[in-house]
């Protein structure tokens, strides 16, 4: 209902179906698990949790950089609504009061307004609202064969999304090296744990 308003029954209804005539089912999270219990009803069949995976062998840490660089913040995936970014270039401000030397890269398609121009324009007046116009940097969309790269030029990941099932993106950072900071909620804080970053 949060996420579709009224009629949400009636759109759930075919995958409602599906979920209680399947011989299996996999769920992505025990978030997930318990979400389609709760808005689809209680599955009596069998099932089970199945994580996303990674390639552990492409996504592996990349070289130290050195203490004297900036520290790099990295957003990245599709960014269907604003408060992903709007909420870390807020930390990125914050960061900066407390005198850290800081840049935010922002990885993804832009998508919250009809256009990607229109959604860099924001992200550009907001950074300069914020003070921080030249510590941000939009990278635009990307391609596996690059998102490695991606995580090797950052010192960590932040992921903002609310009740995110379970994002690929954490997974990628992780086996990349990077500590995690994200909204504890939805899958990722399974995803995460206590030792890999910070809710």
């Amino acid at each position: 209902p949060g996420w579709h308003g009224g009629g949400w029954r009636r759109a759930n209804r075919p995958v409602r179906r599906l979920v209680h005539a399947a011989d299996h089912v996999f769920y992505q999270s025990r978030f997930s698990k318990t979400s389609s219990d709760l808005f689809l009803g209680e599955r009596r069949g069998p099932s089970e949790i199945l994580y996303n995976p990674v390639d552990t062998e492409r996504f592996t840490p990349g070289p130290q950089r050195g203490a004297d660089a900036p520290f790099r913040l990295l957003v990245t995936g599709t960014h269907y609504t604003f408060y992903r970014v709007e909420s870390v270039i807020e930390a990125l401000r914050l960061l900066r009061e407390k005198g850290v030397d800081c840049r935010l890269s922002i990885a993804g398609r832009l998508r919250w307004l009809p256009s990607e121009e229109e959604c860099r324009r924001q992200i550009s007046e907001l950074a300069v609202a914020k003070g921080v116009s030249e510590r941000v940097k939009c990278l635009g969309p990307y391609t596996q064969e690059v998102a490695v790269s991606l995580y090797h030029s950052a010192d960590m990941l932040v992921h903002a999304k609310y009740n995110d099932p379970w994002p690929r993106v954490g997974v990628e950072a992780m086996s990349c090296g990077l500590p995690v900071v994200y909204s504890a909620t939805g899958g990722t804080p399974e995803l995460v744990g206590d030792d890999a970053g910070v809710g």
